[in-house]
């Protein structure tokens, strides 16, 4: 797809000063920002004060008003300050003011011309899917500082893991999401030691949290080095396991209630309260300590996003739950009280709930 020049100039200004999460790799890099480009283009356009600003105002004009022109308004009575020193407006500054104020007016009104209006590079699926890519990664670091108990790392692992590969497949920068999955494996000793100094705790435990993050990383870096290697290069840079369904035998419970990301946060919460553990290899997940099907699971992964507020909608009950899942268990209809006590049933053994 051909982009005009006024999109790739909009796109550059907006990519120079972007500070969402990895901006720095995509500017350095001219084959990734000219893959971004072509998303960014593909956005629906909104309002951009910018266009309107810096067509009377060049950004190079802005720079130095900004950085010099300055001047102090001194505020004394003879050898006593009255008040701190103030910055004198510029003429410039003037200027700047009533732009702001008259698009301000513009956008209120519904009265913006088409040619102040431009794509926004932050809402590309890029950008947003980066932002969430750190913050997973900052929370997996995070982990061994918030949960001290090693038996829960390999679970918590298979999880974030798992949301980490479906944020890559959100990066529209296919070769990124390598660079993405070595900069996870560079993650250190080094990175938990720097937050662990700006903790108030002793050495000891300090060289336990270390440790802890060792173990934690063992068992991510594994995870994560397999789905890639199992990649075949005529396939995706990911790896995207499917498992087929077979009707009556499974349970695929999340997206008849919410959406995947919203799943595995209700899942990570299991996880961290000792709920479920996942299955390395697999796409499930064990309840701890209970062996009572896919429908106790089922409700209870119901219950859990309930709580956390993920549910596609607030006024699901156990009626609507019930009716789901009697129509995913053929021939066997579960009424709402059956569903609110998460009865157990012989013929339910062999059914599993999977992640979809």
């Amino acid at each position: 797809m051909e982009v005009n020049q006024r999109i790739r100039d909009d796109f550059k200004f907006d990519l120079e000063r972007a500070r969402f999460a990895f901006a720095d790799v995509i500017r350095e890099n001219s084959d990734y920002s000219e893959k971004l480009l072509h998303e960014f283009a593909l956005l629906p356009t909104k309002p951009k004060s910018y266009l309107h600003f810096h067509e009377t105002i060049t950004v190079a004009d802005w720079a130095r008003n900004c950085t010099e022109n300055k001047r102090p308004v001194i505020n004394s009575s003879g050898n006593q300050p009255v008040m701190a020193n103030l910055i004198a407006d510029t003429e410039i500054d003037k200027v700047a003011s009533r732009l702001i104020g008259e698009f301000n007016h513009m956008v209120l009104n519904n009265e913006v011309p088409e040619k102040y209006y431009g794509q926004v590079l932050a809402e590309t699926q890029t950008a947003v899917a980066l932002d969430l890519i750190l913050e997973q990664m900052d929370l997996v670091v995070k982990y061994p500082i918030l949960n001290d108990k090693v038996s829960d790392y390999e679970g918590y692992a298979i999880v974030a893991v798992k949301r980490l590969i479906q944020l890559f497949k959100q990066v529209g920068i296919e070769q990124m999401r390598v660079d993405l999955k070595n900069y996870f494996l560079s993650l250190g000793a080094e990175t938990a030691r720097v937050m662990i100094l700006h903790m108030n705790v002793d050495s000891i435990v300090r060289d336990g949290l270390s440790e802890r993050f060792k173990i934690l990383k063992l068992f991510a870096d594994d995870i994560i080095t397999t789905q890639f290697a199992s990649t075949s290069p005529e396939n995706e840079v990911l790896n995207h396991h499917t498992e087929t369904q077979t009707k009556g035998t499974m349970i695929n419970f999340s997206s008849e209630f919410l959406d995947s990301s919203n799943y595995l946060r209700v899942v990570e919460k299991l996880v961290a309260n000792n709920r479920v553990r996942a299955v390395p290899g697999e796409d499930r997940l064990v309840f701890v300590g209970t062996r009572k099907g896919a429908l106790y699971e089922a409700v209870t992964i119901f219950e859990a996003a309930k709580d956390l507020g993920y549910l596609k909608r607030r006024d699901y009950s156990y009626s609507d739950i019930s009716a789901i899942l009697s129509n995913t268990f053929l021939n066997f209809s579960l009424g709402a009280r059956t569903v609110r006590d998460k009865k157990t049933f012989k013929r339910l053994e062999d059914y599993k709930l999977i992640i979809s």
